[in-house]
């Protein structure tokens, strides 16, 4: 399916299509990005801590929208208490695992953020430098204990979270590591990132 189709089943199928001069220009934006050859890999809080579903900006009511996340980059809706996803991913290449030396995204869904904090971090995560994103998590790593007993795939993965929320701590102070219970959301103020899905693309064979 092409950006057009899906535009014009979405459309097709919104209760919301009267007000289409807010919805269509919200299609065109999420669908616009390239699909990468491989479904998401997505990495989850461990811990279940305490949402709500919406992406950037305002929603038109009735719209469908995990059928437009499922259709878009990383291909998977928001986590629990995540109500916001930057549309662009970090690019990082792993060292470790399934995904070794593959080009990937990063993509990330948090929750609890006010206004200001959102619209600065999605200024900041669509200009973030991958190399010096890559250098810090490589540094992380170097730090980590190797009797730990984890995977290198898991210790990277972890690496990975610690960078991203140290990145995001310039913007929001006391953001955390968490999802949310069904059902509930973080308050504005009570930032956190409830997800960090990883979407590679598969080498040509």
């Amino acid at each position: 399916m092409n950006d057009q189709e899906l535009d014009e089943r979405l459309r097709a199928g919104d209760p919301a299509r009267s007000r289409s001069d807010v919805l269509n220009p919200m299609i065109d934006r999420l669908v616009s990005g390239p699909v990468p050859r491989r479904p998401r890999r997505g990495w989850r809080p461990v811990v279940v801590v305490g949402g709500s579903l919406a992406l950037v900006g305002a929603l038109v009511a009735g719209t469908d929208l995990g059928t437009v996340l499922l259709s878009i980059p990383p291909f998977a809706q928001l986590e629990h208490g995540a109500t916001f996803r930057p549309t662009d991913g970090l690019s990082f290449v792993p060292m470790e695992g399934d995904d070794r030396g593959k080009q990937c995204k990063l993509y990330i869904d948090l929750g609890g953020l006010t206004d200001s904090q959102a619209s600065e971090v999605r200024s900041y995560w669509s200009s973030a430098d991958p190399a010096a994103f890559a250098i810090a998590v490589r540094e992380r790593i170097a730090k980590q204990d190797s009797d730990s007993g984890e995977t290198a795939e898991t210790i990277e993965l972890q690496a990975s979270v610690d960078q991203i929320l140290a990145d995001l701590a310039t913007i929001a102070p006391d953001i955390k590591w968490g999802t949310a219970v069904p059902g509930q959301s973080f308050a504005p103020g009570d930032p956190h990132l409830a997800a960090v899905t990883r979407s590679c693309d598969e080498p040509d064979k």
